[in-house]
């Protein structure tokens, strides 16, 4: 997705796509995290949360989505961050529940 942006002549969609990728790429990278068995839920996404935290935020902060310059933009950013979180770690909880339970 980051490579679309290059062909893309409108700056700021190029800047979105760009950072729509970025985002994709952190996601799917930090992916295998919940794969280390030796490792409880609970750590598993502490660990996925900060790696989130460190890559993620800083992505949201510089994209230009949300107003940053002010607290009720911050909180905004942060809450669609928490929301995004919270039903992508449930999605993926339960789907792996599923699976669990499959012969």
């Amino acid at each position: 997705m980051s490579l679309i942006a290059i062909a893309i002549s409108d700056t700021s969609q190029a800047h979105g796509t760009f950072i729509a990728g970025l985002i994709a790429f952190f996601v799917i990278l930090a992916m295998p995290i919940y794969s280390i068995d030796a490792w409880s839920v609970r750590k598993r996404t502490i660990v996925h949360i900060v790696a989130m935290l460190v890559t993620i935020v800083p992505c949201l902060v510089v994209s230009g989505w949300f107003d940053v310059t002010t607290g009720w933009g911050v909180a905004t950013m942060l809450l669609t961050y928490v929301g995004f979180g919270i039903a992508a770690w449930a999605v993926g909880y339960v789907v792996h529940k599923i699976r669990e339970k499959k012969p």
